[in-house]
């Protein structure tokens, strides 16, 4: 069967992360793996010759993509310092749902044209278009701190804008910040609307189900003028709309 190198450690490491974070026994993975709990135990303090075949497996049981296991791991102080350098772009608000879409575009383009995404998040298939799986709680956490504001429009409009100065992205590479910079540029007089039917359009989104989480290498599908850059097309309509749930 074959073998992935020499990065098992690392990536027995991730595993364990999840699996704890999950709250999910060792004695459920050995059961769900259908070996004996003494097997499992040695797996995750001595790993050795770690089989595609298992992390394949391990990634079903675990609900996530196999690539989360392989990769380097989400760095959570690179993505909230990428929603405030985004943030920064939009003094005046953003929709939520934009916003979310934003990352997305920033994280998937980037990883388009260089081969690693900028911040590893998660994304999830939502109805909305992609989410990063830390971005509904992270908003939530930072606008009860009094970082954000987040103010509730009668028509189910969310318009997220910073509370805070903050100019320390010192996480983001100058070519990671460039890149943002030339996305929110792109997007930052286009509707909802369009952001979200644009994302609809993409092999990420459409090659996914429902609250699946979304592989960065889907992206890799798409026609290189269709990864972040807008279009000039009318099919998305005149109306803006915005949405509570993203």
């Amino acid at each position: 069967m074959e073998k992935i190198s020499p990065m098992e450690s690392d990536i027995v490491n991730r595993i364990v992360s999840l699996r704890k974070s999950k709250k999910l026994t060792q004695e459920f993975m050995a059961e769900s793996l259908h070996i004996s709990r003494a097997s499992y135990i040695s797996f995750e303090k001595q790993p050795r010759d770690v089989s595609l075949g298992m992390l394949y497996k391990i990634s079903d049981i675990l609900h996530v993509p196999l690539e989360s296991l392989l990769r380097a791991p989400f760095d959570e102080k690179k993505f909230i310092q990428l929603y405030f350098f985004i943030l920064s772009s939009f003094p005046m608000g953003i929709p939520k749902t934009k916003f979310a879409k934003l990352l997305y575009l920033c994280d998937f383009g980037f990883y388009y044209e260089h081969k690693r995404p900028i911040t590893y998040a998660n994304y999830i298939h939502r109805r909305y278009g992609p989410v990063a799986d830390l971005f509904l709680e992270l908003t939530d956490e930072l606008a009860l701190n009094g970082k954000i504001l987040i103010n509730y429009l009668a028509n189910g409009a969310q318009i997220i804008s910073s509370l805070v100065y903050n100019n320390d992205f010192s996480s983001l590479s100058a070519e990671e910040t460039s890149f943002a910079t030339q996305v929110c540029a792109l997007w930052k007089d286009k509707k909802t609307a369009e952001i979200v039917n644009y994302t609809h359009e993409q092999a990420p989104w459409a090659k996914t189900k429902d609250n699946e989480f979304i592989p960065y290498s889907l992206i890799l599908q798409e026609n290189k003028e269709h990864i972040y850059q807008p279009v000039s097309t009318s099919r998305y309509g005149s109306s803006d709309f915005y949405l509570a749930d993203c």
